[in-house]
Parts: structure tokens; C-alpha cells; sequence
């Protein structure tokens, strides 16, 4: 009975929060070409994705904490579930936290380079999504992982790193349908540096959809899902990707380099090879006021058809500040097919029948 009641008191006495938060983010764009028509809709989540979330903490004394996070995606626009009809298909995840020695999560969650690195990318910042073309680094975050454990350090002298490994959940098929990745970042000052890599096995590997990109992987990498030799219907064996970010901020001003570099092997031993580069500064006007401007250039090489696809596209946002947590935003891309490239393709809009493609969205979010 004093054990019982000792036990009782101990949980009493830690200390505990959880909250609860969501965006809701909603408006209406045009797009110049879908399929060879103009197109007018009301989109949901464009500059970020609608989500109401619950965020935990306990601290279980000596520097260490039981940490939570279960996060759900819907579209407002329709009031549905998002990430495929998940309950909390944005994130789902339980660890432990440290200041001294870390954090540690387990659960359904982003990639190392995405948290070290999306905040320096256009679309992150003022651009919704104008990501790099079918968000082909992830960077915008398109495929978030499950089955997933990350270790993420404290900050030492300004560095820290993590790394990642989602398991592909299945006997004997370790690499069906894995993924893993490791980041190291630098900050000094006003100067934030990053390095990472994220590798994916058979992200759409249809004998497991368990895995560790469970079905996030075909839509948002459908220009690039599939092999481009003869039936056009391999599979992704190996995705490699290589990022690297740096920024520096100025007074109101923030300049931002995007790098990535990925390797696409296919099933019928098929190759691609995509570079992005991108160049992006924000400046904050007035308090209330900021506006962002990007280039973005992507080249392609596929060695066994002698073919290299280019995409060129310029990305322009404003966002008004109504108050701390409701705001007005405007942006634009346009996007611009080159070399073998056929169509364009703005990441998650239908593809033009023309080489090119233009879109502009408005919108109000609110955060709570």
C-alpha cells in the first residue's frame, strides 16, 4: 500500500502540459494551364498544410522528459482527412528528451534534413508550394516516415546532428520499403549551415505499402516514380538524396542557398540524376509586412535514353500580418520546361500541356 501510494504521489508531483494547436489556411487560385484549360479553385492549405494538433510534455526529473506529438492533416475546404485518411497523418510520435544528451523519438515523423533544412526553402518561407519540381528532395516534406526512431542532439558550439532509420516492418525484406538519413547543421550568429542525406528503398514497392514511406511516396514524385525507358513502369529500387543549405540574415533581410542532388536507380537498371539549385531572400518591410522572392533551376540527366529534362521557375510571396495569429498572403510561380522536359509540372498542381505553367494564390490563415 505505500509503494501504491508513493507511486501515486510521484505521478502527482511531475510536472505535465499538453497542448493543443492547429492552422486552418484556405483561399482561392488560378492556374494557367491544367491539361491545356485555365483553371480556377478554391485550394485548402497551400501556404501550410490545415492541421490541429496535441503536443505533451512530462518531466520526469534529472534533465529528462516523456515527450508526444499526434498531429492531424484535413482540408478545409472539404472538411476530409488528409495524408490518406489518416487520423494523424501529418505526425505520430513518443520519445524521451534531454538537454544534456538529446531527444529521441519513435514513431511516424519527418526526416533529418527536412528539420534542418526546410525553413531555408523558398516554399517553406513564402511560396506555398513552390517546391523544387515534385518536391524530388523532399525538402518540402511530401513523404513523412513511419516505423520511424530519430536521434537529434543537443547543440554543441553551435553544431548539432541527427540521424533517422523508418524499418520497412517486413520478414526477411529489410530493404523493401526503407528509408534512412543523418543531418549535421552549423549555426553561428546570424549564419545557419547544413549537410545532409536521406536514402529510400523501394518507397513504392507494392508488395509493402507498410514500409517506411507507407503510401506517402507516388503523388508527390509522379513525374519521376517511374522508370522513363521503354514501358515506362519500373519502380524506384534506390532513391539518394544529397542537400545542402546555407543562409545568412541582414537586418530585415535573409538570403537562403538551396542545393540537392539525387540519384534515381530503378528496377529495370534505369538511372536519373536531378540537380536543384536555388536562390532565395526574404525581407520583412515592417513588422506586419514580408515579401520573398526565389529562382529555381532543376537539370536531369537520364543516361540510357540520352535525354536531360530542365525546369526553371520563379517563386514571389507577401504575407500581411492582421495579428499574431491571423495573416493575408499572396504568391506566384511560374515555371518554365526546358531540354527534353515536355510539360511543366508546379509541384502539386495537374501538369501543363505546354511547357509552361503559371499560378497565383491568395489566402487568409489563421494559427490557434
Amino acid at each position: 500500500m505505500v509503494a501504491g501510494l508513493a507511486t501515486v504521489a510521484s505521478v502527482a508531483n511531475a510536472q505535465s502540459s499538453v497542448t493543443l494547436y492547429g492552422i486552418i489556411d484556405t483561399g482561392p487560385a488560378y492556374i494557367s494551364n491544367v491539361g491545356g484549360h485555365r483553371l480556377i479553385e478554391s485550394l485548402s492549405g497551400f501556404m501550410q498544410g490545415d492541421r490541429i494538433g496535441f503536443k505533451g510534455r512530462e518531466e520526469l526529473g534529472g534533465d529528462l522528459a516523456a515527450i508526444f506529438v499526434l498531429e492531424n492533416g484535413f482540408d478545409g475546404n472539404a472538411g476530409t482527412l488528409s495524408q490518406g485518411g489518416r487520423l494523424f497523418g501529418r505526425q505520430a510520435f513518443v520519445g524521451l528528451s534531454s538537454g544534456a544528451y538529446g531527444k529521441i523519438t519513435l514513431g511516424r515523423q519527418y526526416d533529418t534534413n527536412y528539420d534542418f533544412m526546410a525553413d531555408t526553402g523558398a516554399a517553406k518561407l513564402f511560396a506555398g508550394n513552390g517546391a523544387h519540381v515534385s518536391d524530388n528532395d523532399n525538402l518540402f516534406g511530401s513523404v513523412r516516415f513511419q516505423n520511424a526512431v530519430k536521434y537529434t542532439s543537443p547543440t554543441f558550439g553551435g553544431l548539432a546532428f541527427a540521424a533517422m532509420y523508418a524499418a520497412s516492418n517486413a520478414a526477411g525484406a529489410f530493404a523493401d520499403n526503407r528509408a534512412y538519413s543523418a543531418t549535421v547543421a552549423y549555426r553561428r550568429g546570424d549564419l545557419k549551415l547544413a549537410l545532409g542525406y536521406l536514402q529510400l528503398n523501394r518507397p513504392n514497392s507494392t508488395d509493402n505499402t507498410n514500409g517506411g514511406a507507407g503510401s506517402d511516396y507516388p503523388a508527390p514524385f509522379s513525374l519521376f516514380k517511374t522508370s522513363a525507358v521503354g514501358a515506362r513502369t519500373a519502380l524506384v529500387d534506390t532513391q539518394r538524396i544529397y542537400d545542402a543549405t546555407a543562409s545568412y540574415a541582414v537586418g530585415p533581410t535573409q538570403e537562403n542557398l538551396v542545393y540537392s542532388h539525387i540519384q534515381y536507380r530503378y528496377l529495370d537498371g534505369s538511372h536519373l540524376r536531378l540537380d536543384n539549385a536555388e536562390l532565395n531572400g526574404t525581407w520583412r518591410i515592417t513588422p506586419e509586412f514580408f515579401a520573398g522572392l526565389a529562382y529555381i533551376f532543376t537539370i536531369g540527366r537520364y543516361d540510357e535514353i540520352n535525354k536531360s529534362p530542365k525546369w526553371h521557375q520563379v517563386d514571389f510571396g507577401i504575407d500581411y500580418l492582421l495579428s499574431k495569429r491571423t495573416d493575408l498572403y499572396a504568391f506566384a510561380i511560374y515555371q518554365k520546361a526546358a531540354g527534353s522536359a515536355r510539360n511543366a509540372a508546379i509541384f502539386f498542381v495537374q501538369q501543363s500541356s505546354s511547357q509552361t505553367q503559371a499560378e497565383v494564390t491568395f489566402g487568409i490563415r489563421h494559427l490557434f
